[in-house]
């Protein structure tokens, strides 16, 4: 396994998946746009983030913007989809 600086608190990736996201072609995201699409507040998002709950990457390190890829968004909305089955919130 490899921890990438540019992804978010706890993500581990294999090789492979690190490669998948240097080279993918979907568009990253900001914050603001995420929370658009989930239709919550910014500040929400940034909560995500700080909980551990979000994947995402920083552009230029630990204090940089902070962006999402399209598949961010699914992955967040099916674990959350998992939590409600079982009775937790995010």
């Amino acid at each position: 396994m490899k921890t990438a600086k540019t992804i978010g608190a706890k993500i581990d990736l294999s090789d492979a998946d690190y490669a998948d996201f240097i080279s993918s072609p979907e568009p990253l995201l900001s914050a603001k746009t995420f929370a658009e699409k989930l239709r919550v507040q910014e500040r929400t998002v940034y909560d995500y983030v700080r909980k551990g709950l979000l994947q995402h990457c920083r552009l230029g390190g630990g204090d940089g913007s902070v962006r999402f890829l399209p598949r961010h968004i699914k992955a967040f909305l099916k674990a959350s989809q998992a939590q409600e089955k079982n009775g937790q919130a995010a």
